[in-house]
């Protein structure tokens, strides 16, 4: 099943976070010794920590509908800035903060993690 959505284009702060996951299987042997090998054919796992801040409330809501209807489980298309490639990501349960700092102006923030499922 191919990924249909695309996260909307109201342009993420600078200063996000990325963060690489490496999926490792490490073997310890009795001397001291150990062995590493990947763990599957997608092994390294891009986790992106993003903010909007200073948005209004119609770009507020455009990312929180959207976010949410996500449901952190439907996943959806992004291209992270440092990259420049689309990739297919979910929301990660829990992280969707929004916060009101003045009248009309809002902060969201999110743990976007890419999966490979789709």
């Amino acid at each position: 099943m191919s990924t249909q959505l695309t996260l909307p284009d109201i342009g993420i702060d600078f200063g996000f976070t990325h963060q690489e996951n490496s999926s490792v299987v490490v073997t310890e042997f009795g001397d001291g010794y150990n062995q590493r090998a990947v763990d599957g054919i997608n092994n390294n796992r891009y986790v992106y920590n993003v903010s909007w801040s200073n948005i209004d409330t119609a770009r507020m809501r455009i990312l929180r509908d959207f976010l949410r209807g996500t449901n952190c489980v439907t996943a959806f298309k992004w291209t992270p800035p440092d990259l420049e490639e689309e990739l297919v990501f979910v929301l990660e349960r829990n992280t969707l903060n929004i916060v009101a700092k003045a009248f009309g102006i809002w902060d969201v923030s999110a743990t976007l993690s890419q999966v490979f499922d789709n």
